[in-house]
């Protein structure tokens, strides 16, 4: 195996590895049923960063980067939608968007991964 096949595969790995750190955080939200003193931003920087790589994807027809962004958009669009959830602060216009911006991902996510499932 050629070094650059080692460096996709570990890169792949890893990124999976990174958006799944979430999953911990949401689970100890629920079980509190707060989001006190855990911050969205990282999740909110998680999809951003998600689409704009899922679109960069597209643009060189990178099908594995394009399911692996795709992937962690939407992961971290659900990580959102649990700290929105359950947040007992008063809500600020940006969080009241936040909706619309799950939303928003999920539905791109949806349509990326169906144009590239449906391509020759």
């Amino acid at each position: 195996m050629e070094l650059l096949s080692i460096l996709s595969a570990f890169a792949t790995v890893s990124t999976v590895g990174l958006f799944l750190t979430g999953i911990p955080v949401t689970q100890r939200i629920r079980r509190a049923r707060s989001s006190a003193n855990v911050t969205f931003f990282p999740y909110l920087a998680g999809v951003f960063s998600g689409i704009l790589w899922l679109k960069y994807g597209m643009l060189i027809g990178d099908p594995l980067l394009m399911l692996v962004n795709g992937t962690g958009a939407a992961l971290n669009a659900y990580y959102l939608l649990i700290c929105y959830t359950y947040t007992k602060v008063p809500v600020s216009g940006l969080i009241l968007s936040l909706p619309c911006i799950v939303c928003d991902t999920v539905k791109l996510v949806a349509q990326e991964l169906f144009a590239l499932l449906t391509c020759d």
